[in-house]
């Protein structure tokens, strides 16, 4: 075998290995969505289910995120995390590119990722824009139940 075809087929290999890394990523992340239901996060899919959930609950924190922002993957897990701590409000994880929410980001302005929007009573009653701390988030939810 020569170096051309020697460095070719190490090129099919680490291919191969990537693509198989990939799929495995693939695959969990699907059993992490089928699992969503129980973590008490909410996937929004339009601005139609927005706003009913709005009129129906009196405390909702919505995460407003990309899939490809590394702030919103890193804030994804204190989101599920904190929010089964809070019963008494609704949290709702709302996708940029995923479910075509567009109506929702322009109502709210949202022009950064993630955005939290606190409402109470249907309205907008705080705001976090960017990550944080699980502890600063955590306070940040807390203050807001408690008003």
């Amino acid at each position: 075998m020569n170096r051309k075809n020697f460095i070719c087929m190490s090129l099919l290999i680490c291919a191969s290995c990537f693509v198989s890394e990939c799929a495995a990523a693939r695959e969990k992340m699907s059993e992490k969505k089928q699992n969503k239901k129980s973590n008490g996060v909410k996937e929004i899919k339009n601005k139609q289910d927005f706003d009913a959930l709005l009129k129906n609950n009196k405390l909702v924190i919505a995460k407003f995120h990309s899939p490809a922002c590394p702030h919103c993957v890193i804030m994804t897990p204190i989101f599920e995390e904190v929010s089964a701590s809070y019963p008494d409000a609704v949290f709702v994880s709302i996708s940029a590119f995923e479910n075509g929410d567009k109506p929702l980001f322009d109502e709210y302005s949202i022009g950064s990722y993630p955005t939290f929007l606190f409402f109470k009573s249907g309205k907008v009653d705080a705001q976090q824009v960017g990550g944080s701390s699980k502890k600063d988030f955590e306070n940040k939810v807390k203050t807001f139940v408690k008003k």
